[in-house]
């Protein structure tokens, strides 16, 4: 054999072998039908799925989604503190374009991979059971809802929320609605609701052992304050100060009031208050209310 007939057949054989390779270098791991999948947590795929690829076509996986900074996505065990992203998304992708705007935080859902072979040219340099010979591919995951019914729920919960609002704010107005007739003394913005029911005996020992430091209640100011009502007996008003005792005359207390009560003495009254340090006392009258 001449050296032209060898030449033209070293080309030939090469340009075949080059084919298979770039035929191989192609492949895309198509799935000729659905696997059976093997049910396991995430952090076993995590930990084995490199040396387990061999041992089941399929992999059925509870986990959350995570969206990262390279908009793509990995899967995450909140338990276990697994997290997994060694898949392949592509053909997934393509069947549901709008996966990302499906996605909810803190729900589970159902991942089926399945395992495929990776590039046919590793058959050339590595055994059949070489782990590199394959790659999972994400199938499907149950539990997506569709777009509609994340935000029909959306619509629902703020519908509830509003709702809830409107009630509160409901319930509010009338837990503060007075009527200025029943009062001798009113200051503005007096909200009744806000206030505690308290004997004047135990309001004095309370506002003795207030802190003005690290309060476990402060007000707008960052004062720490409490504000109590009590059923007592006005004793007289005295330009800016007013007293009142307990019906048992078992304690006395003079406060700040910011205006005329139109009290005499010895009226039974029920009196609301703020307590406040700063660092020292003051106690101020609020309100002053009829009583029987």
């Amino acid at each position: 054999m001449n050296m032209k007939k060898i030449l033209s057949s070293l080309a030939v054989t090469t340009s075949l072998f080059t084919g298979f390779i770039f035929e191989g270098c192609a492949s895309s791991g198509k799935i000729p039908t659905e696997p059976e999948y093997e049910k396991i947590t995430l952090q076993e795929l995590a930990q084995n799925y490199k040396r387990d690829y061999l041992k089941s076509n399929g992999y059925e996986v509870c986990a959350m989604i995570q969206k990262d900074f390279s908009k793509k996505f990995y899967i995450y065990d909140k338990t276990t503190n697994s997290t997994f992203k060694n898949f392949s998304t592509d053909d997934f992708l393509s069947s549901c374009p709008d996966f990302y705007e499906r996605i909810e935080e803190n729900r589970e859902y159902d991942f089926y991979f399945a395992t495929v072979k990776n590039n046919a040219i590793l058959y050339l340099l590595n055994t059949s059971s070489d782990s590199r010979l394959y790659e999972l591919k994400l199938i499907k995951i149950d539990g997506l809802r569709t777009t509609e019914e994340i935000k029909a729920e959306k619509q629902a919960k703020d519908d509830e929320i509003r709702q809830k609002w409107i009630e509160k704010q409901k319930a509010d107005e009338e837990a503060n609605r007075y009527d200025a007739k029943d009062f001798y003394f009113l200051t503005e913005n007096f909200r009744p609701a806000d206030y505690d029911e308290k004997d004047l005996f135990d309001a004095v020992s309370i506002a003795d052992k207030m802190p003005w430091k690290n309060p476990d209640k402060i007000d707008w100011f960052g004062v720490s304050t409490k504000l109590y009502f009590s059923d007592v007996i006005c004793t007289g008003q005295n330009g800016k100060y007013i007293e009142f005792r307990t019906d048992d005359n078992a304690i006395r207390k003079i406060m700040k009031i910011s205006g005329r009560s139109g009290l005499k003495g010895s009226e039974k009254v029920r009196v609301y208050y703020r307590i406040s340090k700063e660092p020292l006392l003051e106690w101020n009258v609020k309100a002053i209310k009829k009583r029987q």
